[in-house]
């Protein structure tokens, strides 16, 4: 959903292709939850190509989405074909914003082997200490981690506190924090939180929350913008 509003609503985008793998459940859940809500949009996808975990050689499938010159790429997989894609992309003059989740550039060897061709590829996360507008909760606890680590805060430990403050407040509103069919029902019932990591609301089981748009500048992630539901 994330990615599909940042296409939407920041790159203005009307088309998009889509570049996942079947075989993976994370490519195809996050492929399909692009898809559905782009959809909504009023977007359309014209074309979706298949990116095997292990591949190599992508031009074949990217030469079809060139052929289709659609407005944005998105593409929920993994560093490695990522790179690979990002190279083989610049090569066939196929020159679109391309958007991933989380494990585009999840490791050292996206930037290593995609080199200046991943530079303006953005991403989706949960959480950044570089975002310009943090919660009060952020900015406190981005003080507390420094001040006891002394290093920069990152994504799950962010998220680990989300976690714990959601359950405190349930416990809260529970004339006996102890009885766990009352904290239960008021986790389930939490609507706009104000955590660490931005605006939470649990529907379903499900987590409806804020997120981070990284963009990779000059071989690094780099804050770019907040995603609201």
């Amino acid at each position: 959903m994330v990615g599909a509003n940042l296409a939407s609503r920041d790159l203005k985008a009307k088309t998009a292709a889509i570049v996942f793998d079947s075989s993976n459940d994370y490519s195809v859940g996050l492929a399909k939850a692009f898809r559905t809500q782009f959809l909504k949009n009023g977007g359309t996808i014209p074309i979706e190509v298949q990116a095997p975990g292990g591949s190599k050689d992508f031009k074949a499938q990217l030469a079809s989405v060139k052929a289709k010159n659609v407005d944005m790429i998105y593409m929920p997989i993994y560093y490695t074909e990522g790179a690979l894609i990002a190279v083989q992309s610049k090569q066939l003059g196929l020159n679109k914003p391309v958007v991933g989740g989380d494990g585009l550039a999840a490791d050292q060897v996206f930037f290593d082997v995609g080199k200046d061709a991943v530079n303006g590829y953005m991403t989706t996360d949960y959480y950044s200490p570089n975002a310009k507008e943090q919660t009060p909760a952020g900015e406190t606890f981005i003080k507390a981690w420094e001040a006891k680590y002394q290093q920069p805060t990152h994504t799950w430990g962010a998220m680990a506190a989300d976690a714990y403050n959601v359950i405190v407040n349930a416990m809260n509103q529970c004339s006996d924090p102890h009885d766990r069919v009352c904290v239960n029902e008021k986790i389930r019932a939490t609507k706009d939180f104000q955590g660490v990591t931005g605006t939470l609301t649990l529907q379903n089981g499900d987590a409806i929350r804020s997120a981070v748009i990284n963009e990779v500048k000059d071989g690094k992630l780099a804050f770019r913008t907040v995603v609201n539901p």
